[in-house]
């Protein structure tokens, strides 16, 4: 019987150790901020799984820049999670490797850093358009991981 037990909790034991290594992302709709980005004068490609539960979004384009847009994706809780984006079709100002991880994001190469603040940055080139996205950690249980930033990345469509 001792060993029947044993070989039991061994078995859920690996078993949630393997489980455990799937990245769990929220849905994101991502079809409020495709129609506002409609009219710009290019349409990047946008997250349609994020690693917290979104509430709101929006994008702005500063005055005079055709080839800049900004992106704010926000959680409703008290300690809002938030993920920022700057998208730039053209020459984004090149980002210094220094200090820079190279990791994969699908087929892309790409950049990620994690910063003294706590803030996670991702950077990429996909199809002559750079992206940057930072995720700024709220104060809260929540954390989110390297894995699950890379996965948001290849979640844009």
């Amino acid at each position: 019987m001792k060993k029947l037990i044993f070989m039991v909790i061994s078995i859920s034991v690996i078993f949630t150790g393997c489980v455990g290594d799937d990245v769990a992302l929220h849905k994101f709709d991502n079809e409020n901020l495709l129609n506002q980005l409609e009219n710009e004068s290019f349409q990047p490609k946008l997250p349609t799984k994020l690693p917290f539960k979104a509430s709101h979004a929006q994008f702005t384009r500063p005055p005079n820049q055709t080839n800049l847009i900004s992106i704010d994706i926000f959680s409703d809780d008290e300690k809002s999670d938030h993920l920022s984006m700057m998208v730039v079709k053209g020459d984004m100002e090149s980002v210094s490797q220094s200090g820079f991880e190279q990791v994969e994001i699908g087929n892309i190469q790409g950049y990620y850093v994690k910063n003294q603040a706590g803030a996670m940055l991702l950077y990429w080139t996909d199809n002559s358009i750079d992206y940057q996205m930072t995720y700024f950690s709220p104060q809260s249980e929540s954390e989110v991981t390297k894995e699950e930033l890379i996965e948001t990345a290849e979640s844009f469509k």
